[in-house]
């Protein structure tokens, strides 16, 4: 267990701060803000919505985890909320869509008659899918750190058993990772991404707005000359970002970045409205065990969720509370 546990902590920390060095590096060389560690800065503001998704799927982790503190509010809806999720999160979704990406790219450019668009939608549900069976079922099945207590058994895998994994993550991986893949990857002649796109237009709306609001206050004052308006010097269309890939303005730098944050908040939160639905209406009731980790905190143990609850489905966990005993 401890083995398995450090090598995923381990993994974990050590592949964000690579591509953490490599994104910053590459961003400082070009003297912008690249798509890329846009992207994986928004993704690291997710982590805060692990406790409300592991509380609709019924997630336990196990309790050697260093974890956060289990009276906080929004921890309290599971039993362990392991340190590292943030950086989870980060490289997974950020991880997930750079593959699909590239593997878009690789595939286009081997077959020309493909056309890009569709292709990064294809591989980012490919590589979604793929990824989330991979680090799931390996921790699960091999190192056993985390469980999924109550399941809907007709889309899950070894249903019943302790490593049973609902193949419903996967998909819901898939179609978070897919249209990030899609934003992301989706460039024009400039090398920007769609949300560049719209931050750019957004801004340069915003410039052709102000000459002409000026115009009328002028002309509104009796003013009896036109203005005249000077033509943009290659410091201030900088200044504006007209930088090729990304905005370059510090102003459009900060609306670019939380412009991602609320993309990959949208998806993710859309997506994740599925296990609260799971949930809501009762529907996972294939139970694995009560007490997973023997050594850690119950799943019943009167802090956590009380054996009243009306939002669990009693019958069926009742009875392994039951047999469990």
């Amino acid at each position: 267990m401890h083995f398995w546990l450090w090598l995923n902590f381990s993994l974990t920390v050590v592949l964000f701060t690579v591509t953490g060095w490599f994104l910053v590096r590459r961003a400082r060389r070009e003297r912008r803000l690249t798509p890329e560690l846009t992207l994986y800065l928004a993704t690291l503001t997710l982590g805060w919505m692990e406790a409300v998704i592991d509380w609709g799927a019924f997630v336990y982790y196990s309790p050697d985890w260093p974890h956060f503190p289990m009276d906080w509010p929004i921890v309290r809806l599971i039993p362990i909320l392991p340190l590292h999720i943030p950086l989870c999160y980060t490289w997974f979704f950020f991880g997930g869509a750079w593959i699909a990406m590239r593997l878009a790219r690789a595939v286009t450019t081997r077959f020309t008659r493909l056309s890009m668009d569709p292709m990064l939608i294809v591989c980012g549900l490919v590589v979604g899918f793929l990824l989330d069976f991979a680090v799931e079922n390996f921790f699960i099945s091999v190192g056993g750190l985390w469980t999924y207590t109550q399941t809907w058994g007709p889309l899950t895998w070894h249903a019943g058993a302790d490593n049973q994994w609902p193949v419903y993550m996967g998909f819901a991986m898939a179609l978070t990772i897919a249209p990030i893949t899609y934003l992301v990857g989706k460039r024009d002649d400039r090398g920007e991404d769609v949300v560049a796109v719209a931050v750019r237009r957004i801004a340069a709306a915003r410039t052709r707005r102000a000459p002409a609001v000026a115009g009328v206050n002028l002309a509104v004052a009796g003013a009896t000359r036109t203005p005249t308006v000077a033509a943009p010097t290659e410091a201030s269309r900088d200044a504006r970002g007209s930088g090729a890939g990304a905005p370059t303005g510090r102003t459009h730098w900060l609306l670019y970045l939380l412009s991602w944050v609320v993309v990959v908040h949208v998806v993710y939160g859309a997506v994740s409205l599925g296990y609260a639905t799971l949930r809501w209406t009762g529907s996972q009731t294939t139970v694995s065990t009560v007490k997973p980790y023997p050594n850690g905190k119950a799943w019943f143990d009167g802090d956590i969720t009380e054996r009243g609850d009306r939002d669990l489905p009693r019958h069926s966990i009742d009875a392994a509370v039951d047999d469990d005993r």
